[in-house]
């Protein structure tokens, strides 16, 4: 799994070709997984989160032409069933236990629950 991130999204050529160089591929070939949670603490996080995703902000990262994206929404995983939303991730990462060790920090770090 390979990660990048960006406080502002791929705001200009020399970080795009950095995505593009990390990836190995072209953006067309590439899945993403979105995870917005960080931006919910600052003043219009849940805002910026939602243009993000629906491809209405200064830098639509959902409308780059990904083979495929999804959203994963780290603050509600707690309270969905395991089945639901494992196998959605799993279609953005692989190998399924990189996926799992994420998904453990994710969980103790910025949601603060026991995996």
């Amino acid at each position: 799994m390979k990660l990048r991130l960006t406080s502002n999204g791929i705001t200009n050529p020399s970080i795009h070709r950095a995505l593009v160089e990390l990836l190995g591929k072209p953006i067309a070939d590439a899945n993403a997984l979105f995870v917005p949670t960080g931006m919910y603490p600052y003043t219009g996080g849940a805002g910026h989160a939602w243009q993000a995703i629906a491809g209405k902000s200064h830098h639509p990262f959902s409308e780059m032409g990904w083979k495929s994206f999804g959203n994963l929404e780290l603050s509600v995983l707690p309270s969905i069933d395991k089945a639901v939303w494992q196998p959605a991730v799993a279609r953005f990462t692989r190998p399924a236990s990189t996926l799992r060790h994420y998904l453990r920090i994710i969980a103790q770090v910025v949601v603060g629950v026991a995996p």
